[in-house]
């Protein structure tokens, strides 16, 4: 090292310890006004914008091809002769999708639908329990050994969907509401449908069935999707942006209950990220949760998850049902009412194990699940007791507007007192059970990372 590299060396160590002391003494002697929109124009520049830039770079790749999908099912000009069409485009374009953001590793994706199907044309019979333990143990056998667990990360939300969906399909047709057979390409474009192939959501056979033979579009839609799109940005906004500066700003305090909401609430807004965005690439390609038949009756409703109720939550319970209502709605119809049989205990037990198992068995996210299933339960139970006790509006679920019987009204002091208590009581395990699903993120259970990808 020469006497020039010396000097250059020296004189850099000495700009930086300089604005070192500098930023020392700004922070020192700024009024708290001035730092804090330092901070704020910090975290505009250095986070908003390469986020927001980022995310309309990323967002094209899955969003186009749905409305792309949605614009061939309305100008297809064979859609009275055939269906089969209708079927090929929507598998076909949705396994273009997941080519372009994860190349071969669709392999593991496309074998697994192979799998499914030929379950369902060769058994005539339990064709729901097979396809159950057989999709459960593929992604156990993914999780474990086949795929390296760097890409399963990013894999591990898309083959969940899937095998929810052949598990659904296989039931389905179990208990004949499936009249007719069905075929491969069917079964291949129902699987990997663009508006559901990348963040879900979990969407029944019918459903897809009236998606792709709908060609009805009105400005309704757009506005559906547009509202969607808004909102997950919104939520990725909080979760990466807000939330760290909650964090920065909080850091100095000493109520570790506060930092662990604080740190749970970027966990929770990155899953209202996935879930919005689920619900507007699904609106796009052209599903809706509403029976519609005809224009003027034509409604855009997809609801994948309500934040006010996670947020506020009256109970764990709405906690459960909120967070993602198709899952929820799929676990009640295939795993908890079958299960039944057993009792409630063993319905509870077995809906959050198979849920445990869809989201591949990740130990910190199961202890949470089953934290969660137990809870769930026992508040369920207890505030069933208090409400036939004191004869008030308490039970986990809001009573029915004209239907409620208690003497103690949903706004009469003493229920509201009680609901508030335990809606308090929620709060403090959201941000318990939350810091552990933080723990789960980081191992790369949110779907999230495939975004980012």
């Amino acid at each position: 090292m020469d006497d020039n590299d010396i000097d250059l060396y020296i004189q850099a160590q000495d700009n930086s310890a300089s604005d070192e002391l500098m930023n020392f003494i700004l922070d020192k002697r700024l009024p708290p006004s001035i730092t804090w929109f330092h901070s704020l124009t910090n975290q505009y520049y250095e986070c908003l914008l390469p986020l927001i830039s980022q995310m309309i770079d990323n967002h094209y790749l899955i969003f186009y091809p749905c409305i792309l999908f949605r614009l061939v099912i309305i100008c297809n000009p064979f859609y009275r002769y055939s269906d089969y069409f209708n079927h090929a485009i929507a598998g076909l374009t949705g396994m273009l999708v997941l080519w372009h953001l994860f190349a071969n590793q669709i392999a593991i994706l496309l074998m697994a639908t192979w799998i499914g199907y030929m379950i369902i044309r060769c058994l005539s019979q339990k064709r729901g329990i097979v396809m159950a333990l057989v999709s459960l143990s593929y992604i156990l056998l993914c999780e474990f050994e086949i795929i390296h667990r760097q890409y399963w990360q990013k894999l591990r939300g898309i083959e969940m969907i899937l095998a929810m969906k052949l598990i659904a399909l296989a039931t389905d047709i179990d208990n004949k509401e499936i009249a007719r057979p069905v075929s491969f390409l069917q079964c291949f474009g129902y699987c990997n449908f663009v508006g559901t192939a990348v963040f879900g959501p979990f969407i029944t056979y019918d459903h897809y069935q009236r998606c792709v033979s709908n060609r009805k579009i009105n400005l309704k839609w757009i506005y559906a999707t547009c509202k969607a799109t808004m909102l997950c940005m919104l939520c990725l906004i909080v979760s990466t942006c807000l939330s760290s500066y909650l964090l920065e700003s909080i850091g100095n305090m000493s109520n570790k209950w506060i930092i662990a909401w604080c740190s749970a609430l970027s966990f929770r807004f990155s899953h209202y990220f996935v879930c919005f965005t689920s619900e507007a690439t699904s609106l796009a390609a052209g599903h809706t949760d509403l029976v519609h038949h005809s224009d003027e009756t034509l409604e855009w409703q997809n609801q994948i998850v309500n934040p006010l109720k996670v947020e506020f939550p009256r109970s764990l319970v709405e906690v459960v049902i909120y967070w993602n209502i198709p899952m929820h709605k799929m676990l009640k119809k295939y795993v908890y009412q079958p299960s039944l049989q057993g009792g409630k205990w063993f319905a509870v037990l077995m809906t959050y194990l198979i849920s445990a198992l869809l989201h591949g068995l990740n130990f910190s996210l199961s202890a949470v699940l089953l934290s969660i299933g137990i809870y769930a339960y026992i508040e369920h139970a207890l505030r069933k007791k208090l409400a036939q006790t004191l004869n008030a509006c308490i039970m986990s679920r809001r009573c029915q507007e004209y239907g409620c019987q208690h003497f103690h009204k949903e706004n009469s002091f003493v229920a509201t007192s009680i609901n508030l208590l335990f809606t308090m009581v929620a709060l403090f395990h959201l941000a318990y059970l939350g810091a552990l699903f933080g723990i789960a993120n980081e191992l790369g259970v949110s779907r999230i990372s495939q975004f980012d990808q």
